[in-house]
């Protein structure tokens, strides 16, 4: 590997530990009010205000593990889901 090839991928870890850090704390609000979803995150039209999760996830998780995590069904279609 030359000298530059290990320049660039030091500084792709730099790059992508420094995105993390900055967008964790919002990831994790916007998981929190329902804008997005707790299982996998994708994100929703509008906050629901409380954790939910997608209908992909309730579908997924096994009940008991729905109801253990206290988590609801979101009512909110995700972002560029058609309504009708």
């Amino acid at each position: 590997m030359t000298p530059d090839e290990r320049a660039i991928g030091r500084g792709l870890q730099l790059n992508t530990r420094f995105f993390k850090e900055i967008n964790m704390g919002e990831i994790s609000d916007d998981i929190i009010e329902g804008l997005s979803c707790s299982g996998c995150g994708v994100y929703f039209d509008e906050a629901h205000g409380y954790p939910v999760l997608c209908h992909g996830c309730w579908d997924s998780w096994m009940p008991f593990e729905r109801k253990r995590s206290g988590l609801q069904l979101a009512c909110s279609p995700l972002i560029g889901e058609d309504n009708g």
